[in-house]
């Protein structure tokens, strides 16, 4: 399976391109495809920071919040000393044989065999909570990643409950607010730091599942198969014409 490149590490990474990126080369790495896996990243023009050894970026990764730890390899690897709020992306040359992964005290690691460019993304990780053990993280042909349930659901049925603080519109426009949130009405919002099982969910105009606002239950809208993705209708939401503007009117 192949991705486009720009649309994964856009959803991943994140639209700030300010954030710190550290990439790991295993000394296993020959030169070309060392060469080819900068030219990657360079293409998207995200900073980074280049390390090359694993070794040598596990000394400094404690030193960082909010980063994206990047690995290229095609030893078996372990990793620790992760951080909450760290993303981590494996890969290994498309030529070489399989890498084992393994992240201490990791739960939540979405594996993979996607190939982009001249290389296969094993694994990815990024911290989130779980709302619903039936429901897994993958890639969505509508965009980047998506919400999908590994059980069918009838329509109806309450799939999990956003849970959070109510606060004012001034909360999230801080700066250093990094979380999730869902628009109330009377400019208040529903907030919760980090990310969940929620952040996943793509927008779409033929949605199979609503908000329920006086619970703040996910419902089935329809009947859903197993293996589906989920996916909201954002517009439901009574967002503000400013967040539209600036970054709704491209997707909503």
């Amino acid at each position: 399976m192949t991705i486009d490149k720009k649309t994964l590490f856009n959803d991943f990474l994140g639209q700030n391109k300010n954030r710190k990126i550290f990439i790991g080369i295993d000394v296993s790495i020959n030169s070309s495809q060392y060469n080819k896996f900068l030219n990657l990243f360079n293409s998207l023009n995200y900073q980074f920071v280049l390390y090359n050894s694993n070794e040598e970026l596990e000394k400094e990764i404690h030193n960082f919040n909010d980063i994206i730890y990047i690995i290229l390899t095609q030893k078996d690897i372990y990793i620790k000393n992760i951080k909450n709020d760290s993303r981590f992306f494996i890969f290994k040359p498309l030529d070489t044989p399989l890498a084992t992964i393994k992240i201490q005290n990791s739960t939540d690691t979405i594996n993979f065999n996607t190939q982009i460019e001249n290389f296969i993304l094993l694994n990815a990780y990024i911290k989130y909570i779980v709302l619903n053990p039936d429901l897994y993280v993958n890639i969505s042909t509508l965009h980047g990643f998506g919400l999908f349930t590994s059980k069918s659901i009838c329509k109806r049925k309450a799939i999990f409950t956003l849970k959070g603080e109510i606060v004012k519109k001034d909360f999230i426009n801080n700066k250093n607010f990094i979380g999730e949130w869902n628009a109330l009405q009377n400019n208040m919002y529903l907030v919760r730091e980090g990310r969940t099982s929620y952040g996943f969910i793509n927008h779409s105009r033929n949605p199979n599942c609503e908000i329920d606002t006086k619970t703040m239950n996910i419902i089935a809208k329809t009947n859903i198969k197993k293996n589906e993705e989920l996916l909201l209708d954002y517009r439901k939401e009574p967002l503000s014409q400013a967040y539209i503007n600036q970054f709704g009117k491209n997707y909503l």
